[in-house]
């Protein structure tokens, strides 16, 4: 009895080895990249990697200057303007090289108008500058 309990210990943590290798981490982050902007499919968001991650966010009809920043699985977008950390989630890359930014949460703090902003995922495509 010990020996099976051994061995489907022994199993166990092999198969966890193993998957746990599936998810490789990516060979490079959205801000290593060069010569292309990250954008969305109605650019109401982008920025650059080479212009120090900056571009632009548009809500309603208000438009801040950003920059996006990286940090291991974590993004965040800084209002240029007033300092501010507007909205922060977490990235990874979909099909076709997409970068999804998903699990947003707003500063509704600061910014009132994101109160009614449901936007939990954003997809920006590559674009060549």
């Amino acid at each position: 009895m010990k020996r099976v309990i051994c061995i489907s210990l022994a199993l166990l943590m092999a198969l966890s080895v193993m998957l746990a290798g599936c998810s490789a981490p990516y060979d490079k982050a959205p801000n290593e990249y060069s010569k292309i902007r990250w954008e969305t499919q109605d650019y109401s968001f982008y920025f650059t990697p080479d212009n120090d991650c900056r571009g632009i966010y548009k809500y309603g009809d208000k438009t801040y200057n950003v920059q996006v920043s990286f940090d291991g699985g974590r993004v965040s977008v800084l209002d240029v303007d007033g300092e501010n950390e507007m909205f922060f989630g977490v990235w990874s890359y979909e099909e076709n090289e997409r970068l999804c930014i998903s699990g947003i949460e707003f500063n509704t703090k600061d910014y009132k108008e994101f109160e009614d902003n449901l936007s939990g995922i954003i997809r920006l495509k590559k674009a060549k500058v």
